[in-house]
C-alpha cells in the first residue's frame, strides 16, 4: 500500500511514519513517503500516486485544504485522512467536502490510526476487484472523476444516443444495507422499466445509477414507493449541456443523496429539497462536552433529553448535511474520551457512531447512540459507587459552592449527584459535621464576611449576593451563625481596617 504523510513538523513526520512501519496487518507492506508541505507532496503524488495521503491542514506554501483539493481533482481514488491540532470544524467540514474519509486529532491515537489505514487498504481492494474492463465500469469511473477518459463518454452516446439530448441522472440507494443485493436488483429493474425505455441502468457496489431521457418525472410514482420498492432512496437531477455536465451531474446527485437523513420517509430527493440550506454553522462542543460531563452522575432520561436536544431535526434541516455529519464526529469523539475514562468504557462499540451515514434515517441512528451513551452511564455510575463515598460529597461541595446565591436546595443537589433524598441527606451530614442546611448557610456567612469587610457595600446588596431573598432573613441569619449582627460586623472590621492603616 503507498502511503504519502504531508507535515510540516518532521518529528510528527517520523512519528507517523514509525507507527505505520508497525501496523498489526502485515499483508498491508506499507510503501512511504513523507512531504514538509502541500507542494512538496503534490510533486511526489505526480511521480509516484498513491493509495492513501495523511496530511496535516495548517502547512506553509500549500495548505492541506488545497492539497486535498488538487488531489481530490487529479486522483480520486486517492484516500484522504486529515490530522489537524486545530479543533475547528470550518477544516471538518471541507475536509468532508474534499471526501476526506477521517479526521484525527492530533496527538494522534495508534489505534485510530490503524483503523482508518485498515479501511483505505480494504477501500483499494475493493476498487481493485470491481474495476474490470467494461464500457460500464469505464463510464462509471468517469461520472465518479475517477477517470479523465473522455472517449468512453463519446463511446455510450454511441450505443445510447439519448444521452446527446436532454436527459436525468438518478442514484438509487438502500439505506441501511450497504449493498446492493439480489432484492435491490429487482426493484431497480422494476423501477427502470416503469420509467420506459430506453434507460441506462448500472449496478456498482452500494449504489445503482440510472440515466434516462428527458423529461421524466419520478415523483409521479410517490404514492407506490414504498410499497413497490421497500427500503429505496433515490436522488436525481438533471444533467446539463456545459462540459463535464455528466460529472457534474454526478457530484451533485451525491451531495442530494447524502442529505437523505434529514427527510425520513421521503423516498425521492431533488435539488429543490436541499435549496437553501445553509453553511455557515458552528458546532456546539460545549453543550456536547456538558452531556459527556455528566454520565454517571445523571439519570438516563436527562441524557436522552440532552442528547435529543442536540439533534433537533427543525435546527438540523436548516443547514446542508455538513453540520450534522459534524454533529455526529463531534459527539463520537467526545463519548469516546469518556468511554476512555471509564475502566471497561473500551467495550462499548462506538465504531458506528461516528458513522451516520450507514443507517437509513437519523432516528435509528440516534437510537444507537443514546443505547451507547446509556451503556457508558450505566458503566460510568457503577464505577463511581464502587469508589469511596469523598468522590461524590466532593461533587455536591462543588456544586453548593458554585450555586450558593441561588435558591438551592437538598433535593436539587441529591438530583445533581444523582443520589437517592434520604441516603444523601445521611451521607452529606456524615461527611461533613453539619445539615445541608447548616453547610449552605455558613458557606454563605463566609462569602457574606468577606463582602462586609467592603465599607462602602450595603446590607441589602450582601444579602442579594450570597442568596438571600430579604434584608431580615440574612440578618436573623448571620446573627444565629456569627453571633453578631451583619452592621456591627462590618463596623468592627472596618475599624481595625483604619487602625492597622494608622500603624
Amino acid at each position: 500500500m503507498k502511503i504519502l504523510l504531508a507535515d510540516d513538523t518532521e518529528l510528527i513526520r517520523e512519528g507517523l511514519k514509525s507507527m505505520l512501519l508497525q501496523l498489526p496487518n502485515p499483508a498491508i507492506c506499507p510503501e512511504i513517503r513523507t512531504a514538509c508541505n502541500g507542494a512538496e507532496a503534490l510533486s511526489l503524488m505526480r511521480e509516484h500516486p498513491v493509495d492513501l495521503l495523511i496530511t496535516d491542514i495548517r502547512m506553509p506554501d500549500v495548505d492541506g485544504i488545497e492539497l486535498m483539493r488538487q488531489c481530490r481533482s487529479q486522483w480520486a481514488n486517492t484516500s484522504i485522512v486529515v490530522i489537524s491540532g486545530y479543533d475547528d470544524f470550518k477544516y471538518a467540514q471541507q475536509a468532508i467536502e474534499y471526501g476526506a474519509s477521517a479526521y484525527l486529532l492530533k496527538p494522534v491515537d495508534k489505534q485510530e490510526l490503524y483503523r482508518v489505514v485498515e479501511k483505505a487498504w480494504q477501500s483499494a481492494n475493493a476498487r481493485r476487484a470491481t474495476i474490470v474492463n467494461t464500457s460500464y465500469s469505464l463510464f462509471v469511473n468517469y461520472l465518479r472523476g475517477e477517470s479523465s477518459n473522455a472517449g468512453i463518454l463519446e463511446q455510450m452516446k454511441r450505443t445510447y444516443p439519448f444521452l446527446s439530448g436532454a436527459c436525468a441522472l438518478m442514484l438509487i440507494g438502500f439505506p441501511g444495507t450497504g449493498f446492493i443485493g439480489e432484492e435491490q436488483n429487482r426493484n431497480a429493474s422494476l423501477l427502470c422499466n416503469r420509467l420506459g425505455r430506453p434507460f441506462l441502468c448500472m449496478e456498482d457496489r452500494s449504489e445503482i445509477i440510472v440515466l434516462a431521457p428527458y423529461p421524466v418525472d419520478i415523483r409521479k410514482y410517490y404514492p407506490n414507493l414504498e410499497q413497490d420498492f421497500h427500503g429505496i432512496c433515490i436522488a436525481y437531477t438533471m444533467v446539463g449541456r456545459e462540459a463535464n455536465a455528466f460529472k457534474t451531474a454526478y457530484q451533485q446527485v451525491r451531495n442530494i443523496y447524502v442529505h437523505r437523513l434529514l427527510y425520513p420517509g421521503k423516498s425521492v430527493l431533488c435539488q429543490e429539497d436541499i435549496a437553501g440550506m445553509r453553511t455557515d454553522f458552528t458546532v456546539p462542543h460545549r453543550k456536547i462536552e456538558q452531556m459527556t460531563e455528566l454520565t454517571g452522575t445523571a439519570a438516563d432520561e436527562a441524557l436522552t433529553k440532552r442528547l435529543s436536544e442536540l439533534f433537533d431535526r427543525q435546527k438540523l434541516v436548516q443547514y446542508s448535511i455538513g453540520y450534522t455529519l459534524a454533529l455526529c464526529d463531534t459527539v463520537y469523539r467526545a463519548m469516546r474520551q469518556t468511554a476512555l475514562s471509564i475502566p471497561g468504557g473500551e467495550a462499548v462499540d462506538l465504531e458506528r457512531v461516528k458513522s451516520p451515514l450507514t443507517f437509513a434515517t437519523m432516528r435509528e441512528y440516534l437510537v444507537n447512540v443514546n443505547e451507547r451513551l446509556l451503556s457508558l452511564n450505566q458503566l460510568a455510575h457503577t464505577y463511581m459507587q464502587s469508589r469511596n463515598d469523598t468522590y461524590v460529597m466532593e461533587l455536591a461541595i462543588q456544586y453548593i459552592r458554585r450555586n450558593y446565591p441561588k435558591p438551592i436546595t437538598l433535593a436539587m443537589v441529591s438530583n445533581e449527584v444523582s443520589l437517592n433524598y434520604a441516603y444523601f441527606s445521611t451521607m452529606f451530614s456524615k461527611y461533613t459535621g453539619k445539615t445541608f442546611s447548616e453547610y449552605l448557610r455558613n458557606t454563605r456567612m463566609e462569602k457574606a464576611k468577606e463582602l462586609l469587610r467592603q465599607p462602602d457595600i450595603s446590607i441589602a446588596e450582601v444579602a442579594a449576593q450570597v442568596g438571600y431573598e430579604n434584608y431580615k432573613s440574612f440578618y436573623r441569619a448571620f446573627k444565629d451563625a456569627v453571633g453578631t449582627t451583619p452592621v456591627e460586623y462590618q463596623q468592627k472590621k472596618y475599624r481595625i481596617h483604619r487602625e492597622d492603616e494608622k500603624q
